[in-house]
């Protein structure tokens, strides 16, 4: 039975549930399939958060788990209509999904369908009405939200890659963050608490790697292009779940390693007018940032302090082909790589040393320059997040900025010079004498993307 009611306060979010198979692809596509209950009654259902166990139980109750799609409620208020099934039966159109009537009217939408992205019955339902995905388990007869690493989706309608915010959480009518009062966590047997530990280490993050000039007092003599430098990070802190429980911890250190330690030597010069060594000088910086090597996107940051001394101009370039030989050392663990248009040169020797499987680009934004000062220098916090441009930027050019532009032929040289190595392993970039096996070796995705900073509170 349809009504012209409307409830009060309209929900922030309304959402929809989706079986365990199949699972929503990610990034999620611009419109997903229909199921069969929404194709029957021509209209999508969906529930408000106060609805959502009563629906799971209902209908939901035989598959091991459920994915949770958020849809913000302005984005299709428009086409909303709130009806309520009391006195329908199952195979009634819009039946079945509140009999006793006891949880109020249930969203629907009607005919939202547009453009080419339009199913066949003028309905829509993707990336540009999801703004988060989650993952619901059932234990013990019960379902309990856990984190996932799908992609979240901005306010752009752009697919983020790594949200700014590292936040997937579920939110009642009002507002407020359930998944921050769920107080019967240490309740669950201990199977589920550990797989949620485990998912909680795949939340994707940038990790940005910075190659900072140690300050040295003395008079030292290194290697080309190997002056002491450290990594410096935003990341430097242990992730959460190391810090939480020891339970927790144990689990993190499974996925999570420390990662970026370096080793230099040097001969130490007395007279900076001689040049005879007077010993021998190693340095050694332990590893400090914790990576998960098979979600993290580690991007090689392309600029060093404002500061960084001028007469020692290349040293940034050196820094940079440093970080890069260093992956090159990580070959068998790297599969997630952001590099700027700016480090073009340096990232194609890195993939084809590696196994790569995906590599961002984006066109390095002005304020990259600026921030590290600013905010590693006083331990600020930086979140940092990466926007798939790749179909914006295909499907409407003209919307695109004029240095987004750029990134389709940035694009296509870094293929085009990866087909030609491919093809010559004898000619790689900046080291001709390599032999490298080529065998088995498959390029990476390649996919255009937009680099995002966020200051988040520290209160």
């Amino acid at each position: 039975m349809s009504t012209n009611a409307t409830p009060t306060p309209l929900p922030k979010c309304i959402y929809k549930i989706l079986p365990s198979q199949p699972p929503p692809p990610s990034p999620l596509p611009p419109n997903l399939p229909l199921s069969s209950l929404d194709r029957r009654d021509g209209f999508l259902h969906f529930s408000t958060s106060a609805q959502i166990l009563g629906t799971l139980n209902a209908f939901f109750s035989s598959e091991s788990h459920v994915w949770i799609l958020r849809v913000p409620y302005e984005r299709v208020e428009k086409w909303v209509r709130w009806e309520d099934a009391k006195g329908k039966g199952p195979d009634e159109k819009g039946g079945c999904w509140d009999v006793n009537a006891e949880k109020g009217l249930f969203p629907h939408v009607h005919g939202n369908g547009k453009n080419e992205d339009v199913d066949e019955c003028g309905l829509r339902l993707g990336r540009e009405e999801v703004d988060g995905v989650e993952k619901w388990v059932l234990s013990d007869n019960k379902f309990f939200a856990i984190r996932s690493p799908l992609s979240n989706m901005d306010s752009n309608n752009q697919n983020s890659i790594i949200s700014r915010s590292s936040s997937l959480s579920t939110t009642d009518d009002t507002g407020e963050d359930t998944t921050r009062t769920f107080t019967c966590f240490p309740k669950l047997p201990i199977e589920l608490r550990l797989k949620i530990w485990k998912n909680s280490c795949f939340e994707p993050r940038v990790i940005d790697i910075w190659p900072v000039p140690v300050d040295m007092s003395l008079d030292f003599e290194f290697p080309y292009a190997r002056s002491p430098f450290i990594y410096q990070s935003h990341y430097c802190r242990a992730p959460p779940i190391l810090q939480t429980s020891q339970e927790a911890r144990n689990v993190g250190l499974q996925h999570y390693s420390l990662e970026f330690g370096n080793e230099f030597e040097g001969q130490l010069i007395q007279n900076p007018n001689q040049t005879t060594s007077a010993g021998t000088i190693k340095m050694s910086i332990p590893p400090q940032i914790y990576v998960n090597w098979v979600c993290d996107i580690i991007s090689p940051m392309p600029f060093l302090p404002p500061n960084e001394s001028p007469e020692y101009p290349w040293s940034n370039a050196y820094a940079v082909k440093s970080l890069c030989i260093d992956l090159r050392k990580r070959q068998d663990r790297l599969r997630r790589v952001a590099a700027s248009t700016d480090q073009h040169l340096s990232v194609i020797d890195l993939i084809m040393h590696s196994t790569i499987e995906e590599l961002f680009i984006y066109d390095c934004p002005e304020i990259i320059s600026t921030f590290y000062m600013e905010q590693i220098g006083l331990q600020n916090p930086i979140v940092l997040g990466l926007v798939d441009l790749s179909d914006s930027i295909n499907r409407k050019p003209k919307l695109a900025s004029a240095r987004q532009k750029n990134l389709p032929y940035h694009k296509k040289a870094i293929e085009k010079r990866l087909q030609h190595y491919q093809e010559n392993p004898g000619r790689l970039l900046e080291d001709a004498d390599a032999k490298i096996s080529l065998k088995g070796w498959k390029p990476p995705v390649i996919k255009m993307a937009l680099m995002e900073f966020s200051f988040p509170s520290t209160k």
